[in-house]
């Protein structure tokens, strides 16, 4: 069966440790790395309050969210 690996964040990269960084500041790195491609990919990003969130979830399609 396929398998597409979705990034969400990145915790480390060419060996700094970002684990007390910003989310935002993690993010940006991640978006970046350009990892689009047919295995693997970084979904969109909806900022905002949970409730905001799980309407954007909803309305486009998406299997589940991450609340950071």
């Amino acid at each position: 069966m396929p398998v597409t690996h979705l990034a969400f964040d990145v915790m480390h990269i060419d060996g700094q440790v970002l684990l007390r960084a910003p989310y935002a500041r993690r993010r940006a790195l991640l978006e970046d790395l350009d990892l689009a491609g047919p295995d693997a990919g970084v979904p969109p990003g909806f900022p905002g309050a949970g409730q905001a969130v799980l309407a954007a979830s909803l309305q486009h399609g998406l299997e589940g969210m991450v609340l950071i």
